[in-house]
Formats: C-alpha cells, sequence, structure tokens
C-alpha cells in the first residue's frame, strides 16, 4: 500500500508537464527497516529532478530506480550516519552508480557522521565522469582518497569551490599524486580539522592557482605538521596577494608579518577573518593586536578569533582599526563575554550602534 501511494505521488508531481525540480529522500529515525528488499520495477517520472538530496535513507530498492530515472542532477546531496540500522546504502554500488549516470553534475556534498559502515576511499573515482560540468565538492567524514579518486578529483578542471571538514586519513595515497595536482579554476577552498593530506592538496592547489582565489579558510588540527602547511599557505596569499573575501588561517607570532602584508595590500577587500592558534598560548602574541588593529583593511565586517587575547589588548586593538564590525567572536571569551570586562570593551566599540551584544558576539564563518 506504502508503495503505491508513493508510485502515485511520483507520477502526480513528476509528471513530464511538472515544474518541480526537487527531491528529498529521508529516513525517520524509528523506522530503521527497509519498505521491501528488491529494486523497484516501475517508473518513477523524476526525469526532471535537477536537485536530489538523499538523508539516512534504508531504502536500497529506490538507488535502482534512481540511478536509471534520474540523469539530470545538477545539485546532490547524501548524508550517510554510522547507525547500525542504516547499513543498507552502499557507495560502490548505488552511489557510485547514481552519480556516473548523470549528464551534468554539478555540485556534489556528501556527509558521512561515524567512520562505522562509512564510504570507502574510492567513493569520489566516480566524479572523473562529472569532469566537465562539476564546480563544487563539499566533503564530511570522508577518508583521503585513493589513487584512483584523487586521480578523479584532478581531472575535474572546474571545479570552483572546494571543502574539506573533519576527513580523515585513508588507506594511503602517494604524496606525488598529491603534488601533482591542480585545479586552475578553483575559486574558493576551505580544509576544517582534517588530515595532514587534505592540509597537503590544499597547499598544492593554493601554489598552482593563487591569484583568482576569494576564500580561502585553513582550520588544522593542533601539530606540527600542519604548523608547516599554515606557514606555507600564509606565504602563498602574501606573495600572490589574491583578492580575498574570506581569509582563515593559522599562525603564531612568526607568521604576523605575512598577516600585515596581506591586509595592507594594495586592493585588500577582506570582509571575513577568522584566526585560529597554531598551538600552546605565546607570550608574544598578546603584544601583536593593538599594531595589529592598524592593519585591519576598512571593509572588514566579521572577525573571528581563536587565539587567546586578553581585555586589554583587544579594546587597544578595536580602537585602533578602522574597520566597522557587523560581528565579533573571541573563542576565549565565550562563556563571560557579557562580564566585564569584556563587556566594556565590547559596548565601547559598538558606541551608539543599536545592536544587542549577543547579536554582535558571534562566530560568522
Amino acid at each position: 500500500m506504502t508503495l503505491t501511494v508513493y508510485h502515485a505521488l511520483c507520477q502526480i508531481f513528476f509528471d513530464g508537464r511538472s515544474n518541480i525540480h526537487s527531491l528529498s529522500l529521508d529516513r525517520p529515525g524509528r523506522q530503521k527497516t527497509p519498505l521491501m528488499d528488491k529494486p523497484l520495477e516501475m517508473d518513477l517520472q523524476v526525469r526532471n529532478i535537477k536537485d536530489l538530496s538523499i538523508r539516512y535513507t534504508t531504502d536500497a530498492f529506490l538507488f535502482d530506480a534512481l540511478h536509471k530515472q534520474t540523469v539530470n542532477i545538477e545539485n546532490l546531496t547524501v548524508i550517510k550516519s554510522s547507525d547500525s540500522g542504516l547499513r543498507n546504502f552502499d557507495d560502490q554500488q548505488f552511489l557510485s552508480s547514481l552519480i556516473f549516470s548523470q549528464h551534468k553534475l554539478r555540485r556534489f556534498e556528501l556527509t558521512c557522521y561515524g567512520s562505522v559502515n562509512g564510504f570507502t576511499s574510492n567513493v569520489l573515482t566516480p566524479l572523473a565522469s562529472q569532469s566537465d560540468t562539476l564546480v563544487s565538492l563539499k566533503l564530511h567524514g570522508i577518508p583521503f582518497p585513493s589513487e584512483c579518486s584523487i586521480s578523479a578529483l584532478t581531472i575535474c578542471t572546474n571545479v570552483e569551490e572546494l571543502e574539506i571538514r573533519r576527513c580523515t586519513n585513508g588507506p594511503g595515497c602517494n604524496i606525488t599524486s598529491i603534488q601533482a595536482a591542480e585545479l586552475p579554476n578553483l575559486r574558493k577552498i576551505r580544509v576544517v580539522e582534517s588530515s595532514i593530506l587534505w592540509g597537503t592538496l590544499m597547499d598544492t592547489v593554493i601554489s598552482k592557482n593563487p591569484v583568482d582565489l576569494e576564500e580561502v579558510f585553513y582550520q588544522p588540527w593542533e601539530d606540527e605538521e600542519h604548523n608547516t602547511l599554515s606557514t606555507s599557505i600564509i606565504q602563498s596569499i602574501a606573495q600572490w596577494r589574491p583578492k580575498l573575501r574570506t581569509f582563515g588561517i593559522s599562525l603564531s607570532s612568526d607568521e604576523v608579518p605575512f598577516l600585515e602584508e596581506i591586509l595592507t595590500s594594495p586592493g585588500c577587500k577582506i570582509e571575513n577573518l577568522s584566526l585560529f592558534s597554531l598551538g600552546s598560548p605565546e607570550c608574544g602574541m598578546e603584544k601583536i593586536w593593538p599594531e595589529l588593529g592598524h592593519h585591519m583593511p576598512v571593509t572588514l565586517k566579521h572577525l573571528n578569533i581563536w587565539i587567546f587575547i586578553c581585555a586589554k589588548s583587544m579594546d587597544q586593538f578595536l580602537q585602533n582599526t578602522k574597520a566597522t564590525l557587523d560581528s565579533l567572536y573571541v573563542d576565549a571569551w565565550v562563556e563571560d563575554f557579557l562580564c566585564h570586562p569584556y563587556s566594556d570593551v565590547l559596548t565601547r566599540h559598538l558606541k551608539d550602534r543599536p545592536i544587542d551584544l549577543s547579536d554582535f558576539f558571534h562566530p560568522e564563518i
């Protein structure tokens, strides 16, 4: 009965005259068993779907129909849980087939929460079939690609946006393959709390395409290997001076001169700046803030700081900057920003602007 209703709804909403182009498949958490075990041998009327989102589904029978009938997807989002009751989502059999069957996939977002029953390191291999059209790739919780997958990724030279979040190392990849990567059309790249291999890939593609970047965001785990990458990335940005709108980087006092060079370069239009600590707190960092305030571009709207800074230093920083901030976040203040002396600093900066402190003090990244 459920399948009959489902099929009828598909025919009503997704026939040839339909203007509906978006479909979201979601399995409620309380129902962890599939509706049926065999493929669905019927026309779902989903050829016009351009936006497809698959979240936590257990119904593997849908995928056989989807990869045969849904061939015009432009935006594909897949979220997989490590829940033991949601094991039927097989990336090799179903997701690969779905990607291969597309005519013009433009944006692909893949998320896996937890490592159990997760995706394999070959999951990106089918992307080679979409190299002419793919412009955006976002990954969360995915192991670093295998040799064939990293090759598939680098074939996608039209990629403009690459976002990596909390992605681990895979079974291993030749560093030569990573260093050969080149994404000439890249405009935005983010790597957040991911393995050293992802950081190396980021450093590589930035060094080969430094001038057209609009967004560079690197928030690594705190260890010495990532420290070296942070230094390399900020040096590349300082040297080539792309017209960044968003910039996030980890730094110590040694990298501050590079940051100042970036912020004071002609045409700097950074609107969103995020600064992360490279490791244990440095005594020297406390001294840099007042002077650094002088170097903030007037275009800056959002400032996020994950480096310890006392109220006095931040007060001097804000007095010296000419930027009118729409938001400010200092991670070390998060529990006390409504209390003295932090609230005094924020209030002084806002002056007569009608903004509540709770609306002003938040991360905007």
